[in-house]
């Protein structure tokens, strides 16, 4: 179903003083998810409605469907369910035929599929009314297919093609002020398969966050991300492509502890009295140089007491770095 373009299932209720959701539901069917649907062919999901009831055209005095007369006349209520997200049919479930007189012949079709839906990445893949989940895309002929997990969710009308990698997330703490925390990042795809991916795709994203306490930021060279390409970048997450010691607070002009702030990041303020966390986190969109494929994090601040034997103030750090994300 995922690579077919469209797919739909007819289903029949042909009635004799039977009804299907007139005052209770007595009819419903179940997704391939095992969960109960009720609506019938061509009416809006959870409705409890058949296509007559959605188009205000039921025969009789029913508004919801042309069994719910439920006059002892033959009627029928069909069509076909499309969301490809509920095929197939895995059961059916009727209850107003208790009655001598009640009686009611149903009829479910074949799933019936057509069309090739694009699977170069998922926002194809999303026209072609695709659930978010994982999926095998090929977005260039040049490359081996491979899995990806595609949101279908989170931005309305297209699909997002996610990859990941094995450095979300992390903890450092610096005992010298001459330590360096490098990281590098692989994906669970080859460079050529991500590659691949944002040349079909419109956009591409990434975010990268620092929370801090007294160890510096892009000020005095301290912390930095690397391209696809090796190349070492001096901008943060939020801020323009290559605007070098800038993060996103800087671009606002809103880095704390306030306007007489001088640098253009939250973490490059550094104080021995002060232990505050701060977040330098935004999104790298530059198509050209991501995904990013390694982090530094240096301190700027280090202080031990040796008298006590103990640290009396030092720096440390969280990092983040989201999925790759194309759309």
């Amino acid at each position: 179903m995922s690579t077919s373009q469209t797919c739909q299932q007819y289903l029949s209720y042909e009635c004799y003083g039977s009804m299907l959701f007139e005052y209770s539901d007595y009819a419903w069917w179940v997704s391939r998810d095992g969960v109960n649907q009720y609506y019938w062919p061509e009416a809006d999901e959870g409705s409890r409605m058949c296509a007559c009831g959605k188009n205000g055209n039921c025969n009789g005095t029913s508004t919801t469907c042309n069994c719910d007369n439920n006059d002892f006349q033959w009627r029928q209520d069909d069509g076909y369910l499309t969301k490809k997200d509920t095929l197939p049919v895995t059961q059916l479930n009727f209850g107003d035929v208790l009655g001598i007189e009640e009686r009611a012949y149903f009829t479910l079709g074949k799933l019936e599929c057509k069309g090739k839906a694009s699977i170069s990445t998922c926002a194809g893949l999303k026209e072609s009314g695709n659930p978010t989940g994982y999926y095998e895309i090929t977005p260039s002929s040049t490359v081996e297919p491979f899995s990806v997990y595609c949101d279908m969710d989170s931005y309305p009308g297209t699909g997002i093609t996610e990859i990941d990698h094995d450095s979300s997330s992390g903890y450092i703490e610096y005992y010298d002020s001459s330590y360096n925390k490098n990281i590098q990042v692989d994906y669970d795809v080859s460079m050529d398969q991500i590659i691949a991916v944002m040349n079909v795709s419109q956009y591409c994203e990434q975010y990268i966050e620092w929370r801090c306490s007294r160890t510096g930021m892009l000020y005095n060279d301290k912390n930095w991300w690397l391209s696809r390409d090796g190349d070492k970048m001096n901008y943060w997450g939020g801020a323009a492509p290559g605007h070098d010691g800038y993060c996103g607070c800087g671009e606002t002009g809103s880095c704390l502890p306030g306007s007489s702030y001088q640098y253009k990041c939250n973490c490059d303020y550094i104080s021995k009295s002060d232990s505050t966390y701060r977040v330098d986190g935004g999104y790298l969109y530059d198509k050209s140089t991501l995904p990013v494929t390694g982090m530094t994090f240096s301190s700027d601040y280090y202080t031990y007491d040796y008298y006590y034997g103990y640290t009396y103030y030092y720096s440390k750090g969280y990092y983040k770095l989201g999925k790759l994300r194309c759309y």
